[in-house]
């Protein structure tokens, strides 16, 4: 297999998108968290829920229509926030073993988190949220 033929690649494409539409959604969540944080006072984990919520009907609508080319109904979308809600679980769970059980160091666990979380909100919206009939 070239690298060409790599890059055509639907699935390759969709986990490029994916990568792309969290990007966005991460970038919404900490600015959502700033101005309940900075600007309105509101306790920082309370900030930190509220600003990873918020941008999630915005991922489903872009995740649907752009990265899986779906055409779920929006009824979908109480799914994509539980998934992304166990996302966070799965994150934050991935991070406390990789720092207390195998020893990473706390600064490079954050991105066992991620990639964790990443990889399983991927699969679930892929061949379950998203998947075509």
């Amino acid at each position: 297999m070239n690298i060409l033929s790599i890059l055509r690649n639907q699935n390759f494409i969709q986990i490029i998108k994916f990568i792309i539409v969290g990007i966005f959604g991460n970038i919404l969540n900490y600015l959502v968290f700033l101005t309940c944080f900075k600007l309105l006072g509101i306790n920082y984990l309370i900030s930190g829920i509220i600003g990873f919520i918020s941008p999630l009907p915005i991922l489903f609508i872009l995740n649907r229509n752009w990265t899986f080319k779906s055409n779920v109904k929006t009824t979908k979308m109480n799914l994509y926030i539980f998934t992304n809600l166990l996302g966070l679980l799965v994150h934050s769970s991935s991070q406390f073993i990789a720092f207390e059980f195998i020893g990473i160091p706390k600064i490079y666990s954050q991105l066992i988190g991620q990639l964790s979380s990443a990889i399983m909100n991927f699969l679930i919206s892929k061949f379950i949220i998203f998947k075509k009939n």
